[in-house]
């Protein structure tokens, strides 16, 4: 009698379908492109306005918008967006590509951890922050935790 292959049963040494690393990066791809969604989204970065002594006005930018870095100074968000955008995208080489590297998911753990940290400086130096900023800062966070190379 002959033997039926089991479905998913390969060589050794094949990968059928996708294992621990793929899926990890996987979760982490849809953090970053969740975080950058919100990013682009006109209610991330928040700056006061004071036009009077007593009166003070709150608006909400982009975190892509570079006139938040012209009106008040503070780089963090659009540095927090372009290193997130960066992360997701060597994160998408590194599932498509048809060889594992470490050189690749190292590059873009460490686009994500700078994004994570820029991030939270805008929030704990500045002070600057809302619900958004937080909950962009909270993807960030687990899409390191879920892209961690070792």
């Amino acid at each position: 009698m002959e033997k039926v292959p089991q479905p998913g049963a390969g060589r050794k040494g094949e990968r059928q379908g996708m294992d621990i690393k793929q899926k990890r990066c996987l979760v982490s791809l849809v953090l970053l492109l969740g975080s950058v969604v919100l990013m682009a989204l006109p209610l991330g970065a928040a700056l006061t306005f004071a036009p009077s002594p007593t009166e003070r006005i709150e608006r909400t930018f982009s975190y892509f918008d570079f006139g938040v870095f012209g009106m008040s100074g503070n780089p963090f968000p659009f540095l927090t967006a372009l290193l997130a955008a960066a992360a997701a995208l060597v994160t998408l080489w590194n599932l498509l590509g048809k060889k594992e590297s470490l050189k690749r998911r190292l590059a873009g753990w460490m686009l994500t951890l700078l994004s994570l940290g820029s991030s939270l400086a805008a929030l704990l130096l500045l002070g600057t922050g809302n619900w958004v900023s937080i909950g962009i800062s909270v993807l960030l966070f687990f899409a390191v935790f879920f892209q961690k190379p070792a």
